[in-house]
């Protein structure tokens, strides 16, 4: 008998029975979604990054990615292939290489906001520099100018600067003579006369004259009042009144309300003073200021300002009360 055991049977045998054969298929596991790293198009990015990196053992790594990516494969299948390295949790490489590229991105960040610092900055100087040009252009003429005019610059120092030592010297002689001012002489009158403003055409005619201080404030001397205009009289006459009271310099009587105005502020005086009736008009066209207003008449005032004798009167009493109000106690 002969062992079909050992015999090949090329069919299946018709007693086993099958529904419809299924065809086997092997479960694949789903694949991370593929992240291709960008080719490495720039020409010379290997060379330029390892200028960039203080260690280049931190980015050793990167070149096989780079190759690999390069080349089309993605990071997953050129880590499972072998061709790029990874590591265990306690010893991860890539880390270090992210690091190191973020902390390029971040040096190279700073370098364009730099680089529009310097440009901001840049703009400034320029503007600046606009400035300086302009200024040099206007300071180099005036240094040009100031060539020529500096030697009669210096001699008029010189002369102010003995104007100014003159000046000390003869305001503290006169002021002290001033403390008797009978004695005046001739030439410290003059002195006085030119301190407290009177204009140098009366100055010239009272010093024809040679007057002393006797001489002028001599209450029967009308000589002195020769030749003057009616303004020029009112001022030697405020002058002659201001030393008889020792009021000069005039600064002594400056609470005066009067005596310290000009044209404009007497008349803003006029107006406070309704009840006089005086036209601010005429004290503007007669150039009257408070010392010449204090030093008028009951005439002159009639006269000048068209008002009645009694309301001259009137005015002339509340103005000289105003002024001796001012005046020192004693006075």
């Amino acid at each position: 008998m002969e062992n079909n055991m050992l015999e090949y049977t090329p069919r299946i045998p018709t007693h086993w029975k099958f529904s419809k054969q299924r065809k086997l298929e092997t479960p694949l596991s789903d694949p991370a979604p593929a992240v291709l790293a960008p080719k490495n198009e720039c020409k010379g990015f290997d060379s330029w990054l390892k200028k960039q990196c203080e260690n280049t053992k931190e980015i050793q790594s990167l070149w096989s990615v780079l190759a690999a990516s390069e080349r089309g494969a993605d990071p997953r299948a050129a880590i499972s292939s072998g061709e790029v390295p990874f590591g265990f949790s306690d010893s991860f490489v890539w880390p270090k290489v992210v690091k190191t590229l973020q902390g390029v991105t971040n040096k190279m960040n700073s370098g364009s906001q730099r680089k529009q610092e310097l440009k901001n900055r840049m703009e400034e100087l320029r503007a600046e520099l606009n400035k300086c040009e302009e200024e040099y252009a206007l300071i180099t003429e005036s240094v040009q100018v100031w060539e020529e005019m500096k030697a009669p610059c210096e001699q008029a120092t010189k002369l102010a600067q003995s104007c100014q030592e003159l000046e000390e010297e003869f305001s503290s002689v006169v002021e002290q003579a001033l403390e008797e001012p009978e004695d005046l002489s001739a030439d410290h009158l003059i002195l006085v006369f030119n301190a407290v403003g009177l204009s140098r055409d009366i100055i010239q005619k009272i010093a024809a004259e040679r007057m002393t201080g006797d001489e002028f404030l001599d209450p029967y001397n009308s000589a002195i009042y020769e030749g003057l205009t009616n303004e020029e009289r009112l001022d030697v006459g405020y002058c002659k009144h201001m030393m008889e009271i020792r009021q000069i310099p005039y600064s002594k009587h400056d609470d005066c309300v009067i005596c310290r105005c000009d044209t404009e502020e007497l008349i803003y005086l006029f107006e406070e003073h309704e009840e006089w009736k005086l036209s601010p008009d005429i004290a503007k066209k007669k150039c009257i200021n408070g010392p010449r207003f204090f030093m008028m008449s009951i005439n002159e005032l009639e006269e000048t300002f068209s008002i009645s004798r009694a309301q001259a009167r009137t005015v002339w009493k509340e103005k000289k009360q105003i002024h001796y109000a001012a005046l020192s106690p004693g006075i």
